[in-house]
């Protein structure tokens, strides 16, 4: 129940306590700033986002402790194991920041387990895998919008960077100095308590390329000793919610692939958005930001036990306790079975959180009601078994027919079939006359053009001035032309010679060659060379 203490407020319901980008970069700056902190915390850049925001890891482990260390000393520095956190890959998971703060501060603290921890291992701290997820507000997806937890396969340098350097890292981690432990921290929607998913040996096959050369194959139960372990240590936890499965659509996330290429314990740590069931810690009730870092711390607690060696016999001592706990614990039927139908991890359908492998609670519905879901499940199968499909008939409508006045002049002379004089005893149809007829090749064309160009030859004459003593003159269709003789016009002032061209550099009219009228005329009519005219000719219209 929720009750708002004021009238016309906005209120904000988040899905889990708040922790963001600013949060992150706010705590880190602390501990880099606190004089106990700093001696053992350092931070760096890992890469930055396809957005540009930083993406850092934070690195613990002991300092030397004088400047005038021994060989041995920088030897077991530099071959100190690592151990690989991270949390965040899906940016909506904000109780994996509460419980990665809970180890950090652990980590960090004075608490005599936590010095063992920095004395013996390394450990690489990814706080916050996709910060432009949790800037921009998304739940599972990075900037470039895919799952940056089904990239580790194949990660792509520029849509999915924080992966592909951070397996880079691991990578040199392991060939330097080894990894003993990777564990990736999520939040569940569905299910209680906190629990953990693991790698079955059962699973593991040789000789196969996602495997590592210098992997070797893992103990049976191996992956048990660490999960069984923290619940007796923290008491959210509850292992018989674990599950260990390696399915094929997980082999490209970050437990299966580290767990291939880097080391046997890689876990997915998942802790419930909601809170614990009767049998665990707050019974029945939400966990708050108090329990989550209580997990964290825990989970460092656990490591110290299982991975920090100080005496071999104890050690043996209780892993064979663990070992026969694990034996004795009840795990509820198909709840460890990878098979279809027995105990799914994501339940009958894809649920849209989907956690690295979300176990999503079966809902008992009443029989009456699974009875009829089921009849009518049968019934849609034999309906899509009997529709057969039909393929689609489609109808194109007849072109509709250019109108023979939308056509430009040019388009009909184009569409206009031409005569050859050979085949002038064949009728052809024409496009404008529906009748047929005999053209003669020598009759003249009634196009509008050609009859304007008629009727301007018919009522042109060319005249020229007074050319001399003589003039001969010659009539062509109602052409006068006349041809002068060599000398000179007078009222001009051009000069010509002896075949009566006008010569250059005389008269007023500067350019001594103009046009020729009868050239024209005589090409049209089919005449021979015409007698070139005087640039003095001048053209007149009679009417």
């Amino acid at each position: 129940q929720v009750e708002f203490p004021h009238d016309g407020d906005t209120c904000y319901l988040a899905h889990c306590y708040p922790y963001t980008y600013t949060d992150l970069q706010s705590y880190i700056m602390k501990l880099e700033t606190e004089p106990e902190t700093r001696k053992f915390c350092r931070r760096r850049l890992l890469t930055r986002t396809v957005a540009g925001n930083r993406c850092d890891v934070i690195t613990i482990t002991a300092p030397p402790k004088d400047e005038k260390e021994t060989e041995d000393s920088l030897t077991k520095a530099k071959s100190k194991p690592c151990i690989v956190l991270s949390a965040r890959v899906h940016p909506g998971e904000t109780n994996a920041s509460w419980i990665m703060k809970g180890c950090i501060d652990f980590l960090t603290s004075a608490d005599s387990v936590a010095a063992k921890l920095r004395e013996e291992f390394m450990f690489k701290v990814i706080p916050m895998m996709n910060p432009d997820g949790v800037i921009i507000g998304n739940y599972r997806t990075g900037l470039a919008g895919s799952d940056l937890n089904r990239r580790w396969g194949n990660p792509d340098e520029n849509l999915h960077p924080t992966v592909f350097f951070m397996k880079a890292m691991m990578e040199r981690m392991r060939d330097e100095r080894g990894i003993a432990l990777f564990v990736d921290l999520h939040g569940h929607s569905v299910k209680n308590n906190c629990f953990i998913y693991g790698c079955d040996a059962k699973y593991w096959q040789n000789n196969i390329p996602a495997n590592h050369l210098s992997r070797e194959e893992p103990k049976e139960n191996e992956s048990r000793l660490f999960p069984m372990q923290l619940e007796n240590l923290c008491k959210q936890f509850c292992f018989t919610d674990c599950r260990f499965h390696v399915k094929k659509k997980k082999e490209s996330s970050g437990r299966v692939v580290a767990w291939r290429k880097f080391t046997n314990n890689a876990f997915t740590l998942e802790a419930s958005f909601g809170g614990a069931d009767a049998n665990h810690q707050p019974a029945g009730t939400h966990f708050t930001i108090k329990d989550y870092e209580t997990i964290g711390r825990e989970l460092c607690k656990t490591i110290a036990d299982v991975l920090v060696v100080e005496d071999e016999s104890k050690m043996e001592e209780i892993r064979s306790k663990l070992l026969q706990q694990i034996q004795t614990t009840e795990i509820p039927d198909g709840g460890d079975s990878d098979e279809e139908g027995e105990g799914k991890e994501d339940g009958e359908a894809e649920s849209d959180d989907d956690s690295d492998d979300d176990t999503v609670a079966t809902v008992q519905l009443p029989q009456k009601v699974q009875q009829a879901m089921s009849a009518a499940a049968k019934s849609k199968k034999k309906a899509i078994k009997k529709k057969t499909p039909v393929k689609p008939t489609i109808t194109r409508p007849d072109p509709i027919p250019k109108p023979k006045e939308a056509l430009t002049p040019m388009a009909r002379k184009a569409h206009t079939p031409r005569l050859d004089p050979s085949q002038s005893d064949k009728s052809i149809q024409s496009d404008d006359k529906p009748k047929e007829e005999e053209l003669d090749p020598t009759s003249k064309c009634n196009c509008p053009s050609c009859q304007v160009y008629e009727e301007f030859i018919g009522s042109t004459t060319v005249k020229y001035g007074n050319l001399g003593p003589r003039n001969n003159t010659e009539t062509r269709s109602g052409v006068l032309v006349s041809q002068p003789n060599s000398g000179h016009d007078e009222g001009s002032g051009l000069k010509y010679d002896s075949l009566g061209s006008p010569l250059a550099g005389g008269g007023r009219g500067g350019n001594s060659a103009s046009y020729h009228p009868s050239v024209a005329a005589q090409k049209v009519l089919g005449g021979g060379s015409p007698s070139k005219p005087s640039a003095s000719s001048r053209l007149t219209r009679k009417s």
